[in-house]
């Protein structure tokens, strides 16, 4: 009778253990699903997002307009 009972001990740790596994996996899966759907939103944002960087560099100076060199020696 006590093997009986330790087979059915056994059991039931597997049948738990099965469920410990099939938990993991769905909240694994969830957590994978909300990281890709994260993902394609951020995508998709940085594609339809208008680009500042052309109208960005038009305003900066353009350091080879500048004539003055401050290491050259004045001779004369």
């Amino acid at each position: 009778m006590d093997k009986i009972k330790a087979q059915m001990d056994l059991v039931k740790a597997a049948k738990m253990n099965e469920l410990h596994k099939k938990v993991i996996l769905i909240v694994l899966a969830i957590v994978g699903a909300l990281a890709l759907a994260a993902g394609i939103a951020y995508a998709i944002y940085r594609h339809l997002s208008p680009k500042y960087v052309e109208d960005f560099d038009e305003e900066l100076p353009d350091p080879d307009d500048d004539e003055e060199d401050f290491f050259e020696e004045e001779i004369g």
